[in-house]
């Protein structure tokens, strides 16, 4: 069966495109990202995915008098297109979409539905996203490293769906049941070449499996769902361990240590980062 992955992010920083198309591909196995300002045609299955959701919890599936199937599902889709177009803002979007053949899982119930088809448990999400994610986690690195130093380093997940494709071609959406502050943004014209670089620089944070840990760390302080507080302490922590990473031999070195406890140097650079602490 073919598995397909899509997931959608709002960057917050960035706002008209240039021109020409913006893609790069990383990771094994591979995921094709690209920067588009229309999100609109990668959410046909993030919303029919949502929808179905609902309808199960609602009951939408049983039948009714409340229309047909099909009705009561383009119901669901056409209200989530709606909340969309009234919350939607101007800018860039990310997209990450990973194609790939898997074994077919096996189901515990699974039904069809027409012009598609419902499953229940079987299929391990949460292996996927892990699977995944390094290379997600690297281009959202990579991209806030690009971007100009004034612009907001934030992204916004607004979607993702993981389905499979039948043999007869049906969309199949399997499922598992287990148990705002206001801000200030700053967006700006990115540079042209800002996926290709990133995607360049995402490829060496890849190949470097020491550096994983603190660009999870990044990633999830650039997160715009994250807790502020969380957040800096995610970013904090990400510098650290990277410095502890990349610069281990001059950590293992001996320090010549002033009458204060501590070199000169060192304490320069902590009192530095006390400073920009106490500015945030």
């Amino acid at each position: 069966m073919r598995l397909d992955y899509i997931k959608v992010w709002k960057l917050l920083g960035v706002s008209k495109l240039p021109a020409g198309p913006q893609t790069s591909t990383l990771g094994d196995p591979p995921m094709d990202f690209s920067l588009t300002e229309d999100p609109e045609p990668y959410f046909v299955h993030i919303d029919k995915f949502q929808a179905v959701a609902n309808g199960l919890l609602k009951g939408l599936l049983k039948g009714g008098e409340d229309g047909s199937l099909e009705e009561r599902l383009d119901s669901e889709i056409g209200a989530a297109k709606a909340r969309r177009a009234e919350n939607r803002r101007l800018g860039s979007y990310l997209i990450a979409l990973a194609v790939t053949d898997v074994p077919e899982p096996e189901f515990k119930a699974r039904r069809d539905a027409g012009d598609f088809e419902i499953a229940i448990d079987g299929l391990d999400k949460e292996a996927i996203h892990k699977t995944y994610r390094p290379a997600i986690d690297a281009i959202l690195t990579g991209l806030a490293l690009r971007l100009p130093s004034n612009a907001d380093l934030r992204c916004e997940e607004i979607g993702s769906v993981i389905f499979l494709t039948t043999n007869g071609a049906k969309p199949l959406y399997a499922f598992s049941f287990t148990r705002g502050n206001a801000t200030l943004s700053v967006a700006s014209l990115p540079p042209a070449d800002l996926l290709d670089v990133a995607g360049s620089m995402a490829e060496k944070m890849l190949d470097d499996t020491k550096l994983r840990r603190p660009i999870a760390l990044l990633t999830s302080s650039i997160n715009n769902t994250s807790d502020p507080l969380q957040a800096y302490l995610d970013g904090w922590n990400a510098l650290e361990i990277f410095v502890q990473s990349v610069f281990k031999s001059t950590y293992d070195a001996p320090v010549a240590r002033d009458h204060g406890g501590g070199s000169s140097s060192g304490r320069k650079a902590c009192d530095r980062s006390v400073g920009r602490g106490n500015e945030r």
